[in-house]
């Protein structure tokens, strides 16, 4: 019964409808199990089975090549996906650097002020130099040469050396820095 209690109608299967030979499939059923002569028929039919199968594996597993090679592709991208986004998160986070001055390209300038409780130089140029190596040599004789006058010497980063001697309100000190040649430490120029 269908839905509504009406009787469910099941289509007929079409008229002698040719299986790929001549002889049709219910024609074929129909010798196979008519006695003696059926013998041939469900040998007939047998061999189509086998046919159908053989067919059936063959696309599928034609069709499972060609999916097992779109995932291959599809894992191909997706680990260079990966790759490039972790490239591009170590350049973002500065793991991957640059040596600084082929970044700046230019001369690396060594920077000085000494100042006293009076009196304060503000920044001047000390010297410079055509790499950020031989300015950092230069800022290690700075600090050789002021400990050796008496200075405590600390460098609070990268390529900067202060120096204090004194207590009180007889401090001294004098600062280092080795800056690219295109900052300076004075600011702006005014017009």
């Amino acid at each position: 019964m269908g839905w509504l209690g009406h009787k469910k109608q099941t289509p007929e299967p079409d008229e002698e409808e040719p299986v790929s030979g001549s002889i049709p499939w219910q024609r074929l059923i129909d010798e196979a199990t008519s006695g003696f002569r059926g013998q041939g028929e469900i040998v007939e039919a047998s061999r189509r089975v086998v046919k159908a199968q053989e067919a059936s594996t063959r696309s599928a597993n034609e069709l499972g090549e060609r999916i097992r090679s779109l995932n291959v592709w599809l894992l191909i991208f997706t680990v260079a996906i990966c790759g490039l986004t972790v490239v591009l998160v170590l350049v973002e986070i500065s793991w991957i650097k640059r040596p600084v001055e082929h970044a700046t390209g230019g001369a690396w300038v060594m920077w000085m002020s000494a100042d006293t409780p009076t009196y304060s130089s503000g920044f001047g140029v000390a010297t410079a130099y055509p790499t950020l190596q031989e300015c950092d040599a230069a800022l290690l004789r700075e600090t050789s040469r002021l400990k050796r006058d008496g200075f405590n010497v600390s460098s609070p980063k990268e390529h900067v050396v202060l120096g204090f001697k004194g207590l009180a309100a007889n401090v001294g000190a004098e600062r280092f820095s080795c800056l690219p040649d295109t900052v300076d430490p004075r600011g702006p120029k005014g017009k």
